[in-house]
């Protein structure tokens, strides 16, 4: 029973996603595990046997002046928001390592991505306000579309972020609860408005009836 949980934990995969939501990493260990890069705070995991996933666009290469030398970090970016995630060390010893961005990434979508960004924006404003203003952007899109999109039939709020499944975010209960009442509101004061004209019809009617003398 043992070795079966032993053997379940070590199989466990954790998928990571960026600031705008989008999933850009799968680890087999937690990210709080790894160890830490003293120079810039990244975390530290090694490509052949931890990273089992990194979904991520090229975002050039830099020259790094450090205390032993020049780094050439070759960095990754997030492909619909543009926020740096990740780099490797390219040209040294350490090849093997795919170093993440300190703080760039959540193990659950944000229920608020762009209150996160506009934080990790004012954090890293000096090194990454493009990519920062460009998740901001994408999330405030997310959130908007959120809203707007509502399946009629069961009055809830469906996300479509326009791109592959894995970058969906899921609504929260308190979410889900709030666009079900607001759509329930929303509904019913839509068939008030359509009744109160028939009413007015059927009640002026009644009145035409009780007033009529008839006569043989």
């Amino acid at each position: 029973m043992q070795d079966a949980a032993a053997t379940s934990a070590s199989n466990r995969l954790y998928v990571y996603h960026c600031y705008c939501s989008r999933v850009v990493l799968v680890l087999d260990t937690m990210l709080e595990s790894l160890p830490v890069r003293i120079t810039d705070g990244s975390r530290v995991a090694l490509l052949a046997s931890q990273v089992q996933k990194v979904n991520a666009v090229d975002a050039g290469s830099v020259l790094l002046q450090r205390a032993n030398g020049i780094e050439r970090q070759h960095r990754l970016k997030c492909a619909r928001c543009g926020l740096r995630l990740f780099y490797k060390a390219t040209g040294t010893a350490h090849d093997e390592f795919l170093y993440i961005v300190n703080g760039a990434l959540f193990l659950k979508p944000p229920v608020a991505p762009a209150i996160a960004a506009a934080a990790f924006h004012r954090k890293n404003a000096a090194g990454d306000a493009a990519g920062a203003k460009a998740a901001l952007e994408a999330a405030s899109a997310l959130r908007q579309t959120t809203h707007i999109l509502a399946d009629k039939r069961a009055n809830r709020t469906i996300v479509n972020d326009g791109s592959d499944s894995s970058g969906d975010e899921e609504l929260t209960n308190d979410q889900l609860a709030s666009e079900y009442n607001s759509n329930a509101r929303v509904v019913a004061a839509a068939a008030r408005s359509k009744r109160k004209p028939e009413e007015e019809l059927q009640s002026e009617e009644k009145r035409r009836r009780k007033g009529t003398l008839m006569t043989s």
